[in-house]
């Protein structure tokens, strides 16, 4: 299977199941809102020599201070999270804390995509309620929403 073949599979699946997403990047990107704050990017890329790995991602905590306590704690924490989720791998980049989730493209059923899209969102959810305060970062939604943010956006 293609990339883009992946790309309109997912799609599909996204629709028949109701979740309202939206394209970005140069296409090969869909993005998902969900409540509170929480957003959940779907992602492709080729792997070996007909594969396609798709990868459903969220940012739990953006705008961690790098050399701050907060990275500290997250740093800390990073090994123990990974131990203790199987399907889940967090990851520090940039100052954000992000979970991700792979799966393979080539064999993707509705429910698999579907499970790991709501699953991401779930924990990401959690993990956000609580760490906001101990790490001092910022959701996903609250980034978007700052007005710095639109002004970069309208020049």
């Amino acid at each position: 299977m293609d990339v883009t073949t992946s790309i309109e599979q997912v799609a599909g699946i996204l629709h028949r199941a109701g979740l309202e997403f939206d394209t970005c990047g140069a296409g090969d990107e869909y993005l998902l809102l969900f409540e509170p704050a929480e957003a959940v990017f779907i992602s492709f890329e080729a792997w070996g020599d007909a594969g396609v790995v798709i990868t459903i991602t969220s940012p739990v905590l953006q705008d961690i201070e790098p050399d701050g306590a907060g990275a500290a704690i997250v740093q800390s924490r990073l090994q123990e999270w990974n131990a203790s989720h199987r399907f889940a791998k967090f990851l520090w980049s940039d100052g954000a804390l992000l979970l991700a989730h792979d799966v393979l493209g080539d064999t993707l059923q509705a429910g698999e995509l579907l499970n790991a899209v709501h699953g991401i969102a779930a924990l990401a959810t959690r993990l956000a309620d609580e760490l906001e305060h101990e790490v001092v970062g910022h959701r996903f939604r609250a980034v978007l929403e700052q007005p710095d943010l639109e002004e970069v956006e309208d020049e």
